[in-house]
């Protein structure tokens, strides 16, 4: 059997340049949110965010804002960032990074406005 007229060539160097070049695990999570405990007032809010994007590396993003006024009661607003990343073919976490923020205000509120904002990229050369 001659190699130069068969796929095996091709293939066995496609594998093995597929197997150098591996994506490892990751794992992402982030979440944010609020409850409000209140007789009468005023509470807004937003939320906004960007995970999935069409362009090249951008990043991800998370805010979360909430504005509460001239109330009897308790607000708490948080935050949760989760991010675990693997390192080769084995499944194991090589890196864990967490954070976690949450601000509690309870009594006589005239006003608890709180902005909260994640942002991750990939920034200069990584490879």
């Amino acid at each position: 059997m001659k190699l130069t007229n068969s796929i095996a060539p091709v293939f066995i160097l496609a594998m093995l340049w597929a197997s150098l070049i591996v994506i490892p695990a990751y794992h992402f999570r982030a979440e944010a949110g609020h409850s409000v405990i209140m007789s009468s007032g005023s509470v807004s809010s937003s939320t906004s965010d960007r995970f999935i994007t069409s362009s090249d590396n951008p990043g991800v993003e998370l805010n979360h804002n909430i504005r509460v006024t001239d109330t009897v009661g308790k607000v708490t607003v948080y935050m949760n960032i989760l991010s675990m990343e693997g390192r080769g073919t084995d499944g194991q976490a090589y890196e864990t990074v967490s954070f976690r923020e949450s601000t509690t205000v309870q009594g006589l509120i005239s006003l608890f406005d709180k902005s909260l904002r994640y942002e991750s990229a990939l920034t200069g050369d990584t490879f």
